[in-house]
């Protein structure tokens, strides 16, 4: 897939999400990051500066469905109050589920241990934050 396909691709999910009242992020960065690097999860979520990120693993960008459902998932981080898989990212998981047919995606194949981004955080993932080379500190903002 090429990378304007993808940002696209992410625009399109987004907006489908807002029409679904998923109260998506207000500071989500429209290009997605590939990461030619991942080994152990298929994307991430990333809070800098009070801006997210999408960043994706290169081994999606040929199986469309997965790449999707990974898109959908990441972008559900960005709602306040779900940068872990808690209470709310699930309800909101599953209302998507009901509206648009889609299952988050099972754990990585590829992961051998979690990684820094699957951690439970409360508005920051500093661990996320170190390895995208900013800062700790300075939380998500709120909707």
């Amino acid at each position: 897939m090429e990378k304007q396909e993808l940002d696209a691709l992410l625009a399109e999910l987004s907006a489908q999400l807002r029409e679904l009242g998923i109260p998506l992020g207000k500071h989500i960065a429209p290009q997605v990051e590939v990461n030619t690097r991942a080994q152990r999860r298929l994307g991430c979520c990333v809070c800098r500066e009070g801006r997210f990120t999408i960043q994706v693993s290169a081994r999606l960008l040929e199986d469309g469905p997965l790449l999707r459902a990974t898109l959908l998932h990441e972008l559900l981080h960005t709602c306040y109050g779900c940068q872990n898989h808690g209470k709310r990212w699930k309800a909101y998981a599953q209302r998507v589920g009901e509206a648009l047919g889609w299952k988050s995606p099972a754990p990585s194949p590829w992961r051998a241990r979690p990684s820094p981004c699957a951690k439970s955080r409360s508005s920051t993932c500093s661990s996320a934050k170190a390895a995208a080379g900013s800062s700790p500190g300075g939380a998500c903002p709120r909707p």
